[in-house]
């Protein structure tokens, strides 16, 4: 669900070999045309005989109805409810977490400050009330910073300001590449029965994303960080890795900035 999107357009340029249906409301080359919300009915029929149902449809900005991740994650899971009650694995997001110098577990208790964090949340509580209800297995994937679908890579356009603290450093936060992602995907839907509710997907550690975006040689202007801007979200993924491991080094900037660009050079770009 959701295969027009950055991620799923990200991803569809590693698994051309893969037997995965795309499934976007507009439909498309290599794609089926779906409403998820108002063809339920197509949703099940598209999900009968799959392994598993991956939903990346969401909405992230904060100026929508944000409700609608909620409705988009239901959907799913009603779907695969109907199709013998395959596993869904569903795309949350980091922002659940909030403000905390620590690293976060799944098992901590979450205030999230924005909108689109508080949306979230909401949905993966839904969202495992309605699996256990249909007993369809739901793993809620808490996704880091993805490079080459984030505000600061994706994102950067000459003059860019980055917030920065008093002690020098800018924002910290966990993040992936485009082919760890992938990867790590790919593990996570073949063993989707075995997943926990919730589950951190990143790299481990939190980058600098000044230092990111310098090594990435993408100019940038320090601004002073308002009180509002949240130093650091970093992800513990010690339970990730019982299901899917990286090579020694892949959260080091010059790691992920290697994956962003061999991915660009691919043409798959979001």
């Amino acid at each position: 669900m959701g295969g027009s999107g950055r991620l799923a357009r990200m991803l569809r340029g590693f698994w051309k070999d893969r037997p995965v249906s795309w499934l976007s409301r507009a439909g498309g080359a290599g794609l089926i045309a779906n409403d998820p919300l108002n063809d339920p009915r197509g949703l099940s029929r598209a999900a009968m005989g799959q392994g598993a149902v991956l939903c990346l449809a969401g909405i992230v900005s904060n100026t929508a109805d944000l409700s609608a991740n909620t409705d988009l994650a239901l959907a799913g899971i009603r779907a695969a409810a109907e199709a013998g009650g395959i596993p869904v694995l569903l795309s949350s997001s980091a922002a659940v977490y909030g403000r905390g110098d620590r690293s976060w577990t799944e098992q901590d208790i979450t205030r999230p400050e924005s909108r689109y964090g508080q949306a979230k949340l909401r949905m993966e509580d839904h969202a495992l009330a309605l699996g256990e209800k249909l007993s369809v297995p739901v793993c809620n994937l808490r996704i880091g910073n993805v490079a080459g679908a984030d505000t600061f890579l994706a994102g950067w356009r000459q003059p860019f300001g980055l917030h920065q603290f008093a002690d020098g450093t800018t924002l910290r936060r966990s993040y992936i590449g485009p082919r760890a992602l992938s990867d790590a995907l790919a593990d996570l839907l073949a063993r989707g029965r075995q997943l926990p509710n919730r589950l951190n997907l990143a790299l481990p550690g939190a980058v600098d994303v000044g230092e990111l975006m310098t090594c990435a040689d993408l100019a940038w202007t320090p601004v002073v960080a308002p009180h509002t801007a949240i130093p650091k979200v970093e992800m513990d993924v010690a339970l990730l890795n019982r299901f899917h491991s990286f090579a020694p080094g892949a959260g080091e900037p010059s790691a992920i900035i290697g994956d962003w660009r061999r991915w660009k050079e691919t043409g798959e770009t979001p």
